[in-house]
């Protein structure tokens, strides 16, 4: 995308999260700015200026909350998808979606919901013993693979690139997806996902399309919060969000070499609707 277009869909994602704060706010739901918007929230006061998506986090308690809720609160013009609402959906998040605009990835092959989204991320106890972060986070990664292979999601598509070794390695879950119900891999994937959150455990993570376990932090960072300002509203962070940053970036205030200063997913078509 271009500058102008990428500013465009950066104003209708935040006029989709603005949308999300009201009934959270409304329905007593904390819902956080995470990953790059949080990163945006305190580096930029705003998008990081080559961010093409926002993304807020809730705990699973409030995650599901907003997911019984959120189809009977939002306003007409947008819509709630999951991989329980759609057939073609293949991620363990829901996204809040513009009706009447497009923002297609490379990667997408059904014929789904595809407006210009804002992503909301369930966090999940990470389990303390390390035996059982392993089966925990093999489990979850097959059950995603296969679910991903059944919604024809092209895990190894991006920029006008086959990356042939992800390829040759999904092979096998686009066969097993063959003989296999959507939605009886997505209820085995639920319940993995949630099998330590009845303990406390010292971690907690963020339950999406990443690599089990790649955005991880202690399980306080996300107990307490505060606004701050993104753009030209405010919304909620961690109260510890230094070092939750920190703990996700490293030195998360110095700015990423140019080369590597650029959109995330590869969007192959852009449509405004009516804006």
């Amino acid at each position: 995308m271009d500058d102008k277009t990428l500013r465009r869909v950066q104003l209708v994602q935040l006029e989709i999260a603005k949308e999300i704060k009201r009934i959270c706010d409304e329905n007593g739901i904390n819902c956080f700015l995470t990953d790059g918007s949080l990163l945006g929230a305190i580096r930029h006061k705003g998008f990081i200026p080559w961010d093409d998506d926002l993304d807020m986090g809730m705990s699973r308690a409030d995650y599901e909350k907003f997911l019984r809720i959120a189809p009977g609160k939002l306003s007409p013009k947008y819509s709630l998808v999951d991989w329980n609402i759609e057939k073609g959906f293949p991620h363990p998040m829901a996204k809040v979606l513009k009706n009447g605009t497009v923002l297609l990835e490379e990667s997408r092959n059904d014929d789904g919901h595809k407006g210009i989204w804002v992503d909301v991320f369930a966090f999940d106890n990470y389990p303390d013993r390390p035996e059982d972060a392993a089966r925990h986070g093999r489990k979850l990664t097959i059950y995603k693979a296969i679910i991903r292979a059944k919604c024809k999601y092209a895990t190894w598509r991006s920029h006008n690139k086959t990356d042939i070794k992800k390829y040759i390695k999904n092979i096998p879950f686009r066969v097993i997806a063959l003989f296999c119900k959507k939605e009886s891999v997505v209820s085995k994937f639920e319940k993995e996902a949630v099998r330590f959150n009845n303990t406390k455990t010292k971690y907690c993570f963020e339950n999406g399309p990443l690599k089990y376990g790649t955005i991880k932090v202690p399980s306080e960072y996300i107990e307490s919060f505060i606004e701050t300002e993104f753009e030209d509203t405010t919304f909620k962070v961690p109260l510890r969000y230094d070092e939750y940053l920190r703990c996700e970036y490293g030195d998360y205030m110095k700015l990423p070499p140019e080369s590597q200063r650029k959109n995330v997913h590869s969007i192959v078509k852009v449509d405004f609707g009516d804006e």
